[in-house]
């Protein structure tokens, strides 16, 4: 059994196997790793408030 080069269904299935595959090990690998993915910037925490006042830590 060969593999058939000709076949426009065996590209499109390929493309669509692919996508998938890249789909899944970006959300696996860090940020970065994989073409077209781009590494977040720091990220910041929102204050707490309660009222719209800020909560005193203790």
């Amino acid at each position: 059994m060969s593999i058939p080069w000709t076949d426009w269904q065996f590209w499109v299935a390929t493309v669509v196997a692919l996508l998938a595959l890249w789909l899944v090990l970006r959300n696996l690998l860090p940020p970065g790793w994989l073409p077209f993915t781009k590494r977040r910037g720091k990220e910041t925490k929102a204050s707490l408030t309660v009222g719209g006042k800020p909560v005193d830590r203790k």
